[in-house]
């Protein structure tokens, strides 16, 4: 990936961006990931439109995948899921039960609670490996073999108002090694109803995991105030 990062970007953002960026966004090494699933995620720069942009002095806005997103007004990133669960038959769904064992073989899955549900088709969001463990056709060794990293997220809850700087902004990333987090969103930009009425506002850091780069979830909290006061 080092080398394709290179090549599409250029030595100077890779150097002072690219490089330690991913390095906190990913958890792993850049030598050890492939660049075959990017895909759409990452925006690759067309030359011309750069060359174009600084030739007109334009602020390119539109560009990349997710120039323009839409957010719910009430309750948060969960205001979704109520919503498409809102459209389903209320019986078929069940919660507060943990799946115990999963037989792909018979299409039955098992929870804590005794059901058992038989399947056509198993659409699953449980992390693969952990799927696998479950499981009464594999091998464990089959689930040891993923690799993964995982996010821990810090919220920040303030009173006043948020400075002059970030009053627009949706997110920022973070290369530098002074803060814990690869990115923090000002939450409470995308809806007044994300933080209580009157003068408050909020900060989400996220701050990734992996055998290759521990957490200390003991201090995780304390370094993520901080490192929200080393970027002021």
């Amino acid at each position: 990936s080092l080398d394709w990062i290179l090549h599409s970007f250029g030595e100077g953002i890779t150097k002072h961006f690219l490089i330690p960026y991913n390095k906190k966004v990913w958890a792993y090494p850049l030598e050890e990931l492939s660049v075959q699933w990017i895909g759409e995620r990452v925006a690759v720069p067309d030359v011309n439109r750069v060359i174009e942009n600084i030739r007109s002095g334009r602020d390119d806005c539109s560009w990349g995948p997710n120039n323009t997103f839409s957010f719910p007004l009430h309750g948060g990133t969960g205001a979704i899921w109520r919503a498409l669960a809102g459209r389903l038959p209320q019986e078929k769904i069940h919660l507060n039960a943990e799946l115990m064992s999963w037989d792909s073989k018979k299409k039955v899955v098992k929870f804590s609670n005794g059901m058992e549900q038989p399947y056509d088709y198993l659409i699953s969001t449980i992390p693969v490996d952990r799927l696998l463990q479950s499981s009464s056709d594999t091998c464990p060794d089959d689930a040891d073999s993923f690799v993964y990293s995982s996010s821990n997220v810090v919220g920040v809850g303030l009173k006043g108002t948020p400075p002059e700087k970030l009053r627009t902004k949706c997110w920022m990333y973070f290369p530098e090694d002074d803060n814990p987090f690869y990115r923090v969103t000002v939450f409470s930009n995308y809806s007044y109803n994300n933080v209580p009425e009157g003068e408050y506002w909020s900060l989400m850091g996220e701050v990734s995991e992996s055998p290759k780069k521990p957490v200390d979830h003991n201090h995780l909290i304390e370094s993520a105030i901080k490192g929200f006061n080393n970027t002021e």
